[in-house]
This record gives C-alpha cells, structure tokens and sequence, in this order.
C-alpha cells in the first residue's frame, strides 16, 4: 500500500513509541474478493522494514480483523 515513516529520531527501545499509522483497509479487502473466516474474520498481514531497529529491521505481524459491514465508510475492526 506504499510506505510511512515511523520516527524521525533513533529507536530507543521498548519504551520509545516513535508513531501511529491508521490506515483504512476497507477498500482493499473488498475489492479483492476476499472472504472473511466465519470464526476468525480476514487475516491482514503487516510488514515493516524498521531501519536502526534493535535486532532485525523486517518485523511482520497477522492481525485478525471481524468483517465491518462492507458497507460505505466501513466501521470499526
């Protein structure tokens, strides 16, 4: 979906939040024609290339996100 930057300062550690990113995947999920899991909903991974990160730079993530409706302007997940 393209790139944002997490912090302008050095990563300090755990205790050193460097940023928020919401992104809406309302779109996306629909227009791709998936299907959500009836228990578990849809499985949306995130990846991210965390340069000057303590151990490796890539990190991923699986969320699992409850279907919103599908409707205009979606809903929360």
């Amino acid at each position: 979906m393209g790139s944002t930057a997490i912090g302008e300062d050095p990563a300090g550690g755990a205790n050193d939040f460097d940023a928020s990113l919401i992104v809406d995947l309302s779109g996306p999920i629909a227009s791709s024609g998936a299907i959500a899991h009836p228990n578990q909903g849809f499985h949306v991974r995130l990846t991210i290339d965390a340069e000057g990160s303590i151990g490796a730079t890539t990190k991923h993530k699986t969320y699992w996100v409850d279907d919103c409706g599908g409707g205009e302007g979606g809903g929360e997940a």
